[in-house]
């Protein structure tokens, strides 16, 4: 993968709320392929999700894509109903008219039974840790197992990521079939307040957010209206993020020393940071991972000490990029 020679990352917007920096990014070449979004194709009735089977199966689930158009959904999607409501392990570009089995992970451990005949895509997707945990699971099987294997994660650490997360947040009880969905649901207000300054500019096909000056992950689509449909979804992950931090840090002596030490980035900052970061795996520097990913396309995968790095090419296009950094 060699994308360095006709990719740039430029900042047309930086704001700051607190102590989260929001930038969005104009990530070129833009528009350069046509696809569209699940909750697009899901709106105009052209998507239908659904369990493989009267049975079902835990980590797969079969998309019909019945639409003329390529259908992107996002690592980190969550599908509520069904038997459980589940979570992509990877993010996917569906071919035009076809039927496709998808590895998907469990989040909700305490139901097993039907509660609607087809999936929906939830109002957010899932957090960071559960993010990372599947990509790095993925990463560790680099020339282990084929492609068509790769892509299923351990289930119980994604189970277990799930729990910490709602123990974090203080939400346990109000998520009683262990559902990631559920948690949010019950601290949404709350996960508001952190991102409802931020305001989609319609120029961006990309975002970066840093906390107390720090990078903590960055999101590129291809296409704007992609991006525009994933932002506040995207937004929601980064408040329970900036949430559970806050609680954290309430608990320690850093606390005062982030009211005393708040940063603040530039534009040019901002465009600095993307460019040295994904650097080594824009320019094939480092041991990327690949594979062929889900339905169309290639995967490309780095860890690097506490960051993951991801992306998805079809046909020479960058379809989605990110780069997640643990806290």
């Amino acid at each position: 993968m060699n994308e360095s020679n006709q990719s740039t990352y430029q900042t047309i917007d930086v704001k700051n709320n607190n102590y989260l920096t929001l930038a969005q990014i104009k990530f070129l070449p833009q528009d350069t392929f046509h696809y569209i979004s699940l909750h697009n194709a899901m709106s105009l009735g052209h998507i239908i999700i659904k369990e493989t089977s009267e049975s079902g199966s835990v980590n797969n689930i079969l998309v019909i894509n019945e639409s003329e158009d390529s259908v992107f959904m996002m690592d980190g999607d969550l599908l509520k109903g069904a038997k459980q409501n589940r979570v992509l392990n990877s993010s996917i570009l569906l071919p035009p008219n076809s039927k496709s089995i998808i590895p998907v992970s469990c989040v909700e451990q305490g139901r097993w039974s039907d509660r609607t005949r087809h999936f929906s895509p939830s109002d957010e997707i899932a957090t960071k840790n559960i993010r990372m945990g599947k990509h790095d699971n993925i990463f560790s099987k680099s020339n282990i197992m084929p492609s068509h294997t790769k892509h299923f994660v351990d289930q119980g650490e994604v189970w277990d990521n799930v729990s910490m997360c709602a123990s974090i947040s203080g939400t346990t009880s109000s998520a009683p079939t262990g559902s990631h969905s559920d948690m949010f649901a019950a601290k949404r207000q709350d996960f508001q307040r952190y991102v409802r300054d931020f305001v989609l500019n319609p120029d961006a096909n990309g975002l970066a957010y840093f906390i107390d000056g720090k990078l903590m992950g960055c999101e590129i689509f291809n296409r704007r209206s992609i991006y525009c449909d994933y932002f506040d979804k995207i937004l929601i992950s980064i408040a329970f993020e900036v949430d559970s931090l806050f609680l954290r840090l309430r608990q320690s002596s850093r606390w005062d020393s982030l009211f005393s030490n708040r940063k603040t980035l530039s534009n040019s900052d901002v465009s600095d940071v993307l460019c040295s970061s994904f650097f080594d795996i824009d320019n094939g520097v480092a041991a990327v991972d690949s594979c062929k990913g889900v339905a169309l396309g290639n995967e490309y995968r780095l860890r690097d000490n506490n960051s993951m790095f991801y992306s998805l090419m079809f046909d020479n296009h960058t379809i989605h990029k990110s780069l997640l950094v643990a806290n």
